[in-house]
């Protein structure tokens, strides 16, 4: 499984996801430096304190990464069902499964990984712009550091597997657009903001939505090797 998982991973084209995930955090840090700086000049902050900053961040992070799992998906597993270079792979002697697997493996740890990548690089480098500008919001002390550890960690887990929700609309339709639009929906129905609560504060949410993930990919490929796979 190792041996196909790497194979497979070759297939990936690493540098230029790492590449749209660099872009996006770019984005991310944009767009949270002018929400700061903007609700510092009119006195209407967005956050102020620490706990604030980690919760509006990793809410920013979550939505990313939850329509990057179903952009990784389309692209890695949807588009060749619709290219049928599928059918090439699941000529050779190797159940179809351990390949549908091998893929999931790839995409669930992608976006496990580059969660938490994108978290503490995000944190760290607001802060340093808050250094730089005078502008820090309290002193950084290991409560703070603990705190984001544990939100980056646990939403990093949670987006592995909610982020393979979208699977089960795009091995249906075998339709990128369907599986691209399903992910930013999960996303949007999860993070979006009301007074500052989102259905992902309520621990109960996420934990169910994982499990949701894990039941999609169980029956996507439990008859995977023996369904007809005609296109």
């Amino acid at each position: 499984m190792s041996n196909l998982i790497k194979l497979e991973f070759k297939k990936f084209y690493i540098r230029k996801n790492v590449f749209a995930t660099l872009i996006c955090n770019i984005c991310i840090l944009g767009f949270l430096c002018l929400i700061y700086f903007t609700g510092r000049a009119e006195n209407d902050m967005a956050f102020t304190d620490y706990d604030g900053l980690i919760s509006f961040l990793t809410t920013f992070v979550n939505v990313t990464y939850l329509i990057f799992a179903g952009f990784l998906i389309s692209k890695f597993i949807i588009e060749e069902y619709k290219s049928k270079t599928i059918l090439q792979l699941f000529s050779y002697p190797i159940s179809r499964k351990k390949i549908i697997i091998s893929k999931i493996c790839i995409i669930a740890g992608f976006t496990f990984i580059f969660t938490i990548i994108s978290n503490i690089m995000l944190f760290w480098s607001f802060y340093l712009v808050q250094a730089l500008t005078n502008t820090v919001l309290e002193d950084i002390n290991m409560t703070i550091v603990f705190s984001h550890l544990i939100s980056t960690f646990t939403s990093a887990l949670g987006n592995s597997m909610i982020g393979l929700i979208p699977l089960y609309f795009g091995m249906r339709k075998k339709s990128v657009p369907i599986t691209i639009l399903s992910s930013f929906i999960v996303a949007c129905i999860l993070n979006s903001s009301s007074n500052g609560f989102t259905l992902s504060s309520i621990i109960v949410i996420p934990i169910i939505f994982c499990l949701i993930g894990i039941f999609i990919v169980y029956i996507s490929i439990k008859d995977i090797d023996s369904k007809d796979i005609t296109i």
